[in-house]
């Protein structure tokens, strides 16, 4: 069953702060906050002001997402997860490639792998999956870019 600010409003608030949903799962929100159709917040889910989730996003439990940070559609975060910032996408010519929220780490599709991994191995996967040169080099520019955007944001370091 899809999460609402309003099912989530409707249930009883604890000491902590949280709404305890019927099945026992502890939701927090901030002000402002704006959940899209379908939405699925794990346990001790906290989100807080302003956030903007937007279709079919599935949350993991014990998931922090900081102040006016958006999610489009389709967006999936594991257990654990903390975000102070929007995180970061670039839509390629041919998929997406960003930083989803765990340190260290770039995502492309299905591909979620150290800083360390995408410099030496984005052509050499590019190539398998059917890229062009010129979109190879493409890809190359945008692991670049990701992982300076990361650096300044101190997010550069896988976490132990």
């Amino acid at each position: 069953m899809a999460d609402t600010v309003e099912s989530i409003l409707a249930c009883p608030k604890v000491s902590c702060g949280c709404h305890v949903m019927p099945d026992g799962r502890h939701i927090k929100l901030g002000n402002d906050v704006k959940l899209g159709n379908d939405v699925k917040l794990g346990d001790y889910v906290t989100l807080g002001d302003g956030v903007t989730l937007g279709d079919y996003v599935t949350l993991g439990d014990y998931v922090t997402l900081g102040d006016d940070v958006k999610l489009g559609d389709y967006v999936t975060l594991g257990n654990g997860v903390k975000l102070g910032e929007t995180p970061l996408y670039i839509q390629g010519r041919r998929y997406w490639i960003g930083y989803c929220g765990e340190p260290g780490m770039i995502r492309s599709g299905c591909i979620n792998k150290p800083i360390g991994w995408w410099f030496e191995n984005v052509e050499r996967t590019a190539e398998h999956h059917g890229y062009t040169p010129d979109e190879q080099t493409e890809y190359r520019l945008h692991v670049e870019h990701v992982a300076a955007w990361m650096k300044l944001y101190g997010v550069d370091q896988v976490q132990q």
